[in-house]
């Protein structure tokens, strides 16, 4: 009974795992902004609009390198995902601290927008994280 247990933990980690590191993947596909400045743009376009300096009177250039945390980190729960065993699990786990950062950062960029509120690319990162959250607690939890 308890090898069925720990068997779909594993089903369940490597299934939120690969959800969610599709979902932060796309999500840098994707407009952040639901209204006004940005919301018919992606967010890789934007941070490609930041790192070419044209803003810069309004935004560092390291912002738009930031903006890359978060379809790395997508890139990396996948990786880790795949991977399995410890070392899936650390690679995930940073993958998810990185797109973790990277959502916290362009979502208080997009708090100083009046009125934005939040695109199809901010929904579909916060669902990436959660799914990368329970995905590296699960792979954790087999191990334990």
């Amino acid at each position: 009974m308890a090898g069925r247990r720990v068997q779909g933990a594993l089903v369940t980690a490597r299934a939120a795992g690969t959800l969610g590191g599709a979902l932060l993947l796309g999500a840098s596909l994707l407009p952040w902004s639901g209204r006004g400045a940005g919301s018919s743009i992606a967010l890789v376009r934007i941070a490609d609009l930041v790192l070419s300096g044209v803003v810069d009177a309004w935004v560092p250039r390291w912002a738009g390198l930031v903006v890359y945390a978060i379809p790395l980190g997508g890139a990396l729960l996948l990786l880790g995902t795949g991977l399995g065993q410890r070392a899936g699990a650390l690679v995930g786990a940073a993958g998810v601290g990185l797109g973790v950062v990277g959502a916290a950062l362009a979502g208080v960029a997009l708090g100083r927008l009046d009125r934005a509120g939040l695109g199809p690319g901010a929904l579909a990162a916060a669902a990436g994280l959660a799914l990368g959250v329970m995905a590296v607690v699960a792979s954790a939890r087999t191990r334990a």
